[in-house]
């Protein structure tokens, strides 16, 4: 057990953008990977399930919690639906950088 906290893992061919990664900054290393439309297609679909998986979620805990009257459920799923569209904002992100629109939002960071 020890061994394994300690050992550093081999550098990975599997992927080979990893060892690419580790040579830039954290910018760089997003702006790139958000430039590959295979990236973007694997985290839009994420964030969708996400998206779903919230939803889904907020409106179990209240199930959960016996809060399931007929009179309170409509709240409770524009509730779940409400929470789980944040996650739009985090499947917006590659978007913007696939397209090419990040120099329009720098003035917002900076």
């Amino acid at each position: 057990f020890f061994f394994l906290m300690i050992r550093r893992p081999p550098r990975s061919t599997l992927f080979p953008y990893t060892t690419l990664f580790r040579s830039m900054g954290f910018y760089a290393m997003v702006s790139t990977a958000f430039r590959d439309p295979v990236y973007v297609t694997i985290y839009v679909i994420g964030s969708l399930a996400m998206i779903f998986h919230l939803s889904h979620g907020v409106q179990s805990f209240f199930q959960t919690l016996g809060i399931n009257h007929l009179k309170y459920t409509p709240f409770i799923k524009f509730g779940g639906w409400l929470i789980a569209l944040t996650m739009v904002g985090f499947a917006l992100l590659p978007l913007i950088f696939l397209f090419g629109l990040e120099s329009h939002f720098m003035g917002l960071i900076h």
